[in-house]
C-alpha cells in the first residue's frame, strides 16, 4: 500500500515531462520554420519581372508595364502586381523546391490586348514553378516545362518605419472582403497620408480630397470625423463608387500592419483596405 503514493508520483513526473517534450517540440518546430524562411533568402524580399519564358528564347516585359513578386515575412505567402491585376498566393519552399498555388487575383481589364495576355501568361507560369535560385540581385525560377521567370531585385523601394505611421503616404492599391478583391481603376489615385503625431489622416480619394481623425493603439485603428470635397465625377466609369466606397470602409478602420512597405487595413465584416508606400 505504501508504494502508491510512489507510483502516483511518479506516473505524474512522466506526464509532466511529456507535456514540457510536447511543447518544446512545438516551439522547436515553429523555430525551424522562421529559420527556414530566413535561410531561404526570399522571406520579406521584393522582385520586379524582368524577362519570361523558354530559357532559348526570353520574352522581354512589355514597356510601361511592371510585374512584381513580394514575399511575406515567413515565405511561405507571395502578393504582386501581374501587369493590369494584383494577385496573391501560398508558397513551400523545401531546399531548391519552390510550389506556389491557390493563385488568386482580382479581374480588372486592360484596353491593351498585349497586356493582358503577358498576365495570362506569367500566372500560368507562376502557378508552375518548381524551383528557384537567387545569384547577386537576379532571382530565377524554373517552371515544370522548363520555362523560367527571371526577375530582378526591387531597391526602388522606400523605407518605411514598420511600427510607425506618422508623416508617411500611401497610395491605395486594392481592396475588397474575404476571397474577393478589387483593384483601383486605371488611371484613377486614392491617397492616404499620416500627419506628424498620426492624430489625423487626409488624401485624395478619387475625385474629392478628404480628411478625418485618427487613433491609433499599438495595431489598433480608428478614423472618425472623415469631411470630403463636394466635387462629383464618374469618368472613368466607375469612379464615383469607387470613392464612396472606399470612404465607407475607412471609416471602419479597425487594425492595420505593415509588412515590406504594403499597409494593410483591416475593417469590419472581413473588408480590407491594401495600400503601398509612396
Amino acid at each position: 500500500m505504501s508504494k502508491s503514493p510512489i507510483l502516483a508520483l511518479l506516473l505524474t513526473l512522466t506526464l509532466i515531462q511529456s507535456m514540457a517534450g510536447c511543447a518544446t517540440a512545438a516551439i522547436k518546430a515553429d523555430d525551424g520554420q522562421k529559420k527556414l524562411a530566413e535561410l531561404s533568402g526570399l522571406a520579406g524580399t521584393s522582385w520586379v519581372l524582368d524577362r519570361y519564358g523558354d530559357l532559348v528564347a526570353l520574352t522581354a516585359v512589355l514597356d510601361g508595364t511592371r510585374i512584381t513578386l513580394r514575399w511575406n515575412e515567413n515565405a511561405d505567402a507571395v502578393r504582386g502586381n501581374a501587369s493590369c491585376n494584383t494577385y496573391g498566393g501560398a508558397a513551400s519552399i523545401q531546399g531548391a523546391l519552390i510550389t506556389i498555388g491557390g493563385i488568386y487575383h482580382t479581374e480588372m481589364a486592360s484596353i491593351n490586348p498585349e497586356v493582358m495576355a503577358q498576365e495570362a501568361v506569367y500566372l500560368a507560369l507562376l502557378s508552375q514553378v518548381r524551383s528557384w535560385d537567387v545569384v547577386g540581385d537576379i532571382l530565377t525560377t524554373t517552371c515544370v516545362g522548363g520555362e523560367v521567370l527571371v526577375y530582378n531585385r526591387d531597391n526602388n523601394i522606400s523605407a518605411v518605419p514598420l511600427a510607425n505611421l506618422a508623416s508617411t503616404n500611401w497610395k491605395l492599391d486594392s481592396f475588397g472582403a474575404g476571397e474577393v478583391v478589387s483593384s483601383v481603376i486605371i488611371g484613377t489615385s486614392i491617397t492616404l497620408f499620416f500627419s506628424e503625431d498620426t492624430a489625423r489622416v487626409s488624401g485624395m480619394c478619387g475625385v474629392n480630397g478628404y480628411s478625418g481623425e485618427c487613433y491609433i493603439d499599438d495595431a489598433e485603428i480608428k478614423v472618425s470625423g472623415i469631411i470630403c470635397t463636394m466635387m462629383f465625377s464618374d469618368d472613368p466609369p466607375g469612379l464615383w463608387s469607387q470613392e464612396n466606397n472606399f470612404i465607407d470602409l475607412l471609416g471602419k478602420a479597425e487594425s492595420f500592419r505593415v509588412f515590406n512597405h504594403t499597409l494593410t487595413i483591416y475593417c469590419q465584416n472581413g473588408a480590407f483596405l491594401v495600400f503601398t508606400v509612396v
